[in-house]
C-alpha cells in the first residue's frame, strides 16, 4: 500500500463497469451504475485512511513502548507522544465517519429491501431504487443530483482522509 496523492488519484481512477441484463437496466441504468462507483470509492477512502492510521498507530506504540525515557531523550518522547495523541484524534475521526456510514447505508440497505417487497409496478420499483440510491449518496456525503459536485462537508472530510494518507 503506498501513501499520498497518487494513491488517493489511483482510488479515483477506480470505475465500475456492469451490462445489466434487460429489464433490469430499466431500473439499474449508466447514472445508478456511475453513482454506485462514487459510494465505492468514497468506501474504499474511508477503509484505506482507516488502516493506514492503525498501521501508524501500532508503529508508534511499539516505539513509545521501546523508548528509554532518560533525561536526554525527554524532549523526543514528548514530542512522540503528541504525535501518538494526534494520530488518535484522526483514527477516532475516521473510525467514527467509517462506522456511522456504514450504519447508515445497512440501514437504508434494510428498509430498500422492505420497500422492494411492496412494489406494485416496474415504475414504483425505479422511484424505490432511485430513493434508494438518493439516500445512499446522502449518506456518503455525495450529491445524487450531480455526481461530480463536491459538497463542502465532503471536500473537508475528502482532506482529513487525504491526509491521514500523507503519514
Amino acid at each position: 500500500i503506498g501513501t499520498g496523492k497518487k494513491v488517493q488519484q489511483a482510488i479515483d481512477l477506480i470505475e465500475i463497469h456492469c451490462k445489466v441484463p434487460a429489464p433490469y437496466d430499466i431500473i439499474v441504468n449508466k447514472t445508478s451504475i456511475v453513482l454506485y462507483g462514487r459510494i465505492f470509492r468514497f468506501l474504499i477512502k474511508v477503509k484505506q485512511a482507516n488502516y493506514q492510521l492503525n498501521h501508524i498507530q501500532h508503529s508508534l506504540r511499539r516505539l513509545v513502548l521501546s523508548c528509554s525515557f532518560t533525561e536526554s531523550k525527554r524532549f523526543f518522547c514528548a514530542q512522540l507522544h503528541r504525535l501518538c495523541m494526534m494520530i488518535m484524534e484522526k483514527l477516532h475521526f475516521v473510525r467514527n465517519l467509517h462506522d456511522c456510514t456504514m450504519h447508515r447505508l445497512v440501514d437504508v440497505s434494510w428498509h430498500f429491501t422492505e420497500e422492494i417487497n411492496g412494489a406494485a409496478d416496474i415504475e414504483h420499483l425505479r422511484q424505490i431504487h432511485s430513493s434508494y440510491m438518493e439516500k445512499m449518496c446522502a449518506c456518503c456525503l455525495l450529491s445524487p443530483s450531480s455526481p461530480d459536485r463536491i459538497t463542502p462537508v465532503l471536500d473537508a472530510t475528502l482532506e482529513i482522509l487525504a491526509t491521514s494518507l500523507r503519514f
